[in-house]
C-alpha cells in the first residue's frame, strides 16, 4: 500500500471545521464505481489479487497476484498498462503481493520470492534485492510495504515476525518487532501505515493492531472489539488526520479508527453489491480524498467517497437511515450500535437476540485431473442450519480452476446477520503425460570417423496444459555406426513420455590411394631381383584399415605388376597398379684371351 498526503484543499477543510469527524459516520463514504472480475491474462481482470498502491496522479497500481503481474488503472478504472510474467528473473513475479509508490518508483513484494524488486511507474525493472533467510536484508513470506516521506521503505517480513527498514536502494537499515502473542509481539503481521511520528502493523495471526513510534518502539496494542465484533485486520492506510482505515475481512467491512484505536466509522456487509464485500483484503487512499478496496474473492475493486470529498452537512439522523440505505451500507446490529457510539437510525421492530452462527456443511475436499490450462469442477453444494433460518449460502468458487491448489471460501449468514465461514480445497492435478510424435531414423554419409553433425528434427509434442520442454541425449558429434537417439518432453507438472530413434552414419566411399610410381630398376640376377617399391598413401571418410600388394619377393627380368590395396573400416576398397620392369642393360663380360703363337705345320 502507499499513503498520499491529501491535497491542501482538504486538510484546510478540516482546518476550519466545516466537516466534523462526530458526523462523517458510514454516511461520508458513498459508493462510487467498480471495475474488475475474474480472469486470466486479460486486461482488467484478476485472479487472487492481493494489494493496492496509488500514485500522485491517482493512479491505481493492483498485485494481480494469480496472474504473476501489476496492473495499473486510472482512478475511474481505465485500464493503462501492466507489466510482469511468471518468472524467477528481473521483472518477473511468482507471486506479487504488496505494492507502494514513491515519487515516480513504485515498490512490489514478491511473497514466494522473498523480494522486493523496484520499478518506474511504467513498469521498467529497475533493482530488486532480498532472498529467502531470516538474516538481516532476508525475508521469509513478506507482504506489506510502505514508504514514508524521507523515501525510507518498511517490508513487512511476515514469517520473521519483523518490520524490516531500507533505503530506496534496498540497503539495509534497521528492523524492529519480534514474535509473540501479549503486547508488542507479532505472529503474522501482513500491513503497514505511517502517519507522522507513529507506525501501524496489522496482525491478523493475533486479531490486533501493533502501534510503534517511528524509531520502531512499541506504544500500544488494539486488540479489542471494533464496533462489536473482534478483528482480523488486513491492510489498513492512514489519512491525513492520523486516522486509521483498515479491511476486516472474516466480517466483511471497512472500519475507521483513530490514532487511540476508537472507531469511528463502520460499513460494509456480506454480498456482491455496492459497499458489500466477500473478502476484501486491501485498501488505499488517493490524494483527492477517494478510498478504493480490493475484495480478492470478487476479484473487483470498489471506490468510495470519504469526507474529505464529500462536503456533506452535519449529519441528521432521520437522513442518516435512508442515506446509509442508497449507498448499501448495511445496519449494525445493536449490540454494535451501542458499542460503536454511532447514532444510526434502523427499522426498529422487535427482535430475539441471537448470536450463534450458522452451521455450515461443506461438500468434501475435490482433486480433479486437468482438463487444460483451466478445468471445470463442480464444487458441489454446502448445506447449512440454523434455528433463526438461513438468509444466504454463497461460495467464491470462479468458473474455471487452474492448475495446482485453489481455496472456495463458503459463508453462510443466517436471518440475524451471524455468519460462518469454512474452506474447501480444489486440487486440479495434471498426471497425463504428454504426447509426442515419432521422430524418422536418419541415414546419413559419413564426413569424418567421428565428428559427423547431424542436423536432427525435433519431435512435436502436445499437452493440455500447454507448455511443454523437450530434451534428447544425442552427441555433439556422431561416429560412424548406430547411434540411438531418445527425445524426453516434459509437461509442467512433470509428466513424461519419451520415443527414439536411430541415427546411422554409413561409409560407402572408397578410399583414395595414392600408389608409388612405377619403377624401372636394373636386373641384377635373372630371377632374384630385390626391388624397393616405395611408401603408398590412403585418406578415406572413415578410417583406413590397410593398405598391402601382391609383390613378390623377388622380381625376375621383365614387367612385373604390382596391385596395392587400400581398405577401410567399413570394407570399402581401392586399387592401384604399379609396374615394376627389371631391364639388363649391361653387356655381358668377356675374358681377354693370351695371343698365341704357333708353327705352321704346313704352308
Amino acid at each position: 500500500m502507499r499513503r498520499i498526503v491529501l491535497v491542501t484543499v482538504f486538510a484546510s477543510l478540516l482546518l476550519v471545521g466545516a466537516i466534523s469527524n462526530q458526523s462523517f459516520g458510514a454516511t461520508g463514504h458513498s459508493y462510487v464505481l467498480e471495475w474488475g472480475e475474474f480472469g486470466f491474462a486479460y486486461d482488467g481482470k484478476f485472479f487472487k489479487p492481493q494489494n493496492l498502491a496509488t500514485d500522485d496522479e491517482q493512479n491505481i497500481y493492483v498485485t494481480d497476484s494469480g496472474n504473476a503481474r501489476v496492473q495499473k488503472f486510472t482512478s475511474d478504472g481505465e485500464f493503462l498498462l501492466s507489466w510482469g510474467t511468471n518468472g524467477k528473473e528481473d521483472g518477473q513475479f511468482l507471486f506479487p503481493v504488496g505494492i507502494a509508490t514513491f515519487e515516480n518508483f513504485v515498490y512490489v513484494v514478491d511473497e514466494k520470492q522473498s523480494t522486493v524488486q523496484k520499478f518506474d511507474s511504467d513498469g521498467n525493472f529497475i533493482l530488486k534485492w532480498g532472498e529467502l533467510g531470516s538474516k538481516s536484508g532476508e525475508f521469509l513470506s513478506p507482504k506489506g510495504i510502505e514508504v514514508d516521506s524521507n523515501g525510507i521503505v518498511y517490508v513487512v517480513d511476515t514469517k520473521n515476525h519483523r518490520i524490516q527498514q531500507f533505503t530506496a536502494d534496498g540497503e539495509f537499515i534497521s528492523s524492529f518487532g519480534k514474535y509473540g502473542f501479549v503486547d508488542g509481539g507479532l505472529k503474522t503481521p501482513v500491513d503497514i501505515a505511517i502517519s507522522g511520528n507513529f507506525i501501524y502493523v496489522s496482525d491478523p495471526g493475533n486479531n490486533k493492531i501493533e502501534k510503534y513510534t517511528s524509531d520502531g518502539i512499541f506504544l500500544k496494542t488494539f486488540d479489542y472489539n471494533f464496533a462489536g465484533k473482534s478483528i482480523t485486520p488486513g491492510g489498513l492506510v492512514t489519512d491525513p488526520d492520523g486516522n486509521i482505515y483498515l479491511v476486516d475481512s472474516i466480517n466483511q467491512r471497512i472500519l475507521k479508527i483513530d490514532s487511540e484505536g476508537n472507531t469511528m466509522t463502520v460499513w460494509g456487509t456480506l454480498g456482491n453489491g455496492k459497499g458489500k464485500f466477500l473478502q476484501p483484503t486491501d485498501l488505499v487512499l488517493d490524494n483527492l480524498g477517494y478510498i478504493f478496496v480490493l475484495d480478492s474473492a470478487y476479484s473487483k475493486i470498489q471506490k468510495f467517497q470519504t469526507p474529505f470529498v464529500l462536503k456533506i452537512q452535519e449529519a441528521l439522523a432521520a437522513e442518516q437511515a435512508k442515506k446509509l440505505e442508497e449507498l448499501a451500507y448495511s445496519e449494525e446490529s445493536s449490540e454494535q450500535e451501542a458499542e460503536s457510539s454511532e447514532e444510526i437510525s434502523v427499522h426498529e421492530e422487535p427482535v430475539v437476540l441471537d448470536t450463534i452462527k450458522p452451521t455450515l456443511i461443506l461438500p468434501g475436499n475435490i482433486v480433479i485431473e486437468a482438463t487444460g490450462a483451466l478445468t471445470t469442477v463442480d464444487v458441489g453444494e454446502a448445506t447449512a442450519t440454523d434455528d433463526n433460518g438461513i438468509q444466504l449460502v454463497v461460495n467464491n468458487s470462479p468458473r474455471m480452476f487452474p492448475l495446482g491448489s485453489s481455496t472456495v471460501v463458503w459463508t453462510a449468514i443466517d436471518n440475524a446477520g451471524n455468519s460462518a465461514f469454512a474452506t474447501q480445497q480444489i486440487n486440479v492435478v495434471d498426471t497425463t503425460p504428454p504426447s509426442i510424435s515419432l521422430v524418422s531414423d536418419i541415414v546419413a554419409e559419413a564426413i569424418t570417423p567421428f565428428n559427423n553433425i547431424i542436423e536432427l528434427q525435433s519431435p512435436e509434442a502436445h499437452d493440455i496444459m500447454g507448455a511443454i520442454s523437450i530434451t534428447n541425449d544425442a552427441p555433439e558429434f556422431f561416429s560412424i555406426g548406430e547411434t540411438i537417439v531418445t527425445w524426453i518432453a516434459t509437461d509442467e507438472s512433470g509428466n513424461t513420455v519419451s520415443t527414439e530413434h536411430k541415427v546411422t552414419i554409413i561409409d560407402t566411399i572408397s578410399p583414395i590411394l595414392q600408389i608409388p610410381e612405377d619403377i624401372i630398376v636394373e636386373a641384377t640376377s635373372s630371377d632374384q631381383n630385390e626391388v624397393q617399391l616405395g611408401e603408398p598413401t590412403a585418406t578415406d571418410n572413415g578410417e583406413i584399415a590397410s593398405i598391402i600388394n601382391d609383390a613378390p619377393e623377388f622380381f625376375a627380368l621383365g614387367d612385373t605388376t604390382v596391385i596395392w590395396t587400400a581398405s577401410d573400416s567399413s570394407g570399402n576398397i581401392s586399387t592401384g597398379n604399379q609396374l615394376v620392369t627389371v631391364t639388363d642393360t649391361t653387356a655381358p663380360e668377356i675374358s681377354q684371351l693370351e695371343d698365341i703363337i704357333l708353327e705352321a705345320t704346313s704352308v
